[in-house]
């Protein structure tokens, strides 16, 4: 009686290029690398945001520690630019918080004494160029602007 081993093929029958194992250990190689760029791409990213952020909250006389809270640091910088903290409420309905993000980009620059319409536009369309801008200039916050 032949063993269920001797009537199967060949395993380089089923795989032409090699055995299973190779197949899995280089697509797991290659999403493993993939996820690594991306995790090692979205942290340079986090920390960049979160280092302009801590130096326009300091600019703007507040703890720069407090930038590293998510709801919190939206209830400070629409206080930053003037508006109640209730404002805050609009993270609940998307549509109406990034048309109030804009509006408070407009206000941000009026703040530091920038061009409302020209440098809140570009900080708007191009937020980590001119974030990084807002943040290392040599620009005040104006309070009572």
């Amino acid at each position: 009686m032949p063993v269920f081993a001797d009537v199967l093929p060949e395993p380089s029958i089923w795989y032409p290029y090699g055995s299973a194992n190779v197949y899995h250990s280089l697509g797991y190689s290659i999403l493993k690398t993939w996820w690594i760029f991306m995790l090692i791409i979205l942290s340079a990213f986090l920390a960049y945001w979160i280092v302009c952020l801590w130096k326009i909250f300091k600019k703007a006389w507040l703890p720069g520690r407090w930038s590293l809270i998510p709801f919190y640091r939206e209830c400070l910088r629409f206080r930053m630019v003037g508006r109640n903290e209730r404002w805050t409420a609009s993270l609940l309905c998307w549509p109406m918080f990034a048309i109030i993000l804009i509006i408070s980009y407009f206000k941000t620059a009026e703040k530091f004494g920038k061009d409302k319409e020209q440098f809140g536009i570009w900080l708007w369309l191009l937020h980590p160029i001119f974030l990084w801008i807002l943040a290392f200039d040599k620009s005040k916050y104006q309070s009572k602007k």
